[in-house]
């Protein structure tokens, strides 16, 4: 008996993506570099000392490590990215609230009607942007049939 053991009805199918995942990459660079160094990957398969299936299995396993890596570094570089772009974005502020700027609000006015819009153009606080929003009414529904 293995001391890990694998419960495979417990897997969901995305998990199962997840696992196989690295070997797309993977195959596409190992490819890639046997296709380029033609003579690396003829002095391998010539090897007599490890069998056919033993060949198959290094050739998956260097695929996997390959796409495993692939994906790390692609998520290394894209979250080093994001977290340099996200120092220059603006944090959300009063001023990209545009619900508590009163060129939408008359925008609203006109559009959704002075029912649902609050009837002071000045900014509101949140408590009683909480308050008008809980006390407003709700849109009735048109239907076909009338």
């Amino acid at each position: 008996m293995m001391p890990v053991s694998f419960d495979l009805p417990k897997l969901s199918r995305i998990d199962l993506y997840l696992i196989f995942a690295p070997l797309f990459p993977g195959i596409i660079l190992l490819g890639t570099i046997t296709e380029t160094n033609r003579s690396l990957s003829a002095e391998f398969i010539q090897t007599a000392s490890i069998g056919y299936y033993s060949k198959v299995v290094c050739l998956f396993a260097v695929a996997y490590f390959l796409g495993l890596m692939t994906i790390s570094l692609a998520g290394l570089f894209s979250e080093t990215i994001s977290h340099a772009l996200g120092l220059h974005v603006p944090v959300p502020s009063y001023v990209n609230q545009p619900w508590n700027q009163a060129e939408w609000r008359k925008l609203a006015r006109e559009f959704i009607g002075h029912d649902f819009v609050p009837s002071e153009l000045a900014p509101l606080s949140p408590l009683e942007y909480a308050t008008t929003v809980a006390t407003a009414p709700l849109p009735q529904c048109q239907t076909r049939n009338g």
